[in-house]
């Protein structure tokens, strides 16, 4: 499977709270049960001590109008964290990996 990972760290309103952006790109060739499978194990990583309150959310398909204005883009997460400690831990972590 080719995935493109495109991560984004957003602009933050507070001086802790560090937000992750990252979009999800398929080859064509996957199949919808593999996608899937894919949208639940991302959902299993709210549940990294890292990851703040739980806060991690994932969405997709795109339900832009029109669909062009999605990129081409399958999937979204956006993830919360207290600090860039711990951002990095939540990417350095082998939940992240998997």
């Amino acid at each position: 499977m080719t995935l493109i990972h495109i991560g984004k760290r957003l602009p933050s309103f507070t001086d802790h709270l560090t937000d992750l952006l990252v979009l999800f790109k398929f080859r064509p060739d996957v199949t919808s049960a593999h996608k899937d499978q894919f949208q639940t194990e991302l959902k299993k990583l709210k549940h990294l001590s890292c990851v703040k309150d739980h806060r991690l959310i994932v969405g997709g398909p795109s339900v832009t109008t029109p669909i062009e204005r999605s990129q081409g883009f399958h999937f979204a997460l956006l993830s919360y964290h207290e600090d860039r400690q711990a951002l990095e831990e939540y990417q350095a972590s082998k939940e992240h990996h998997e």
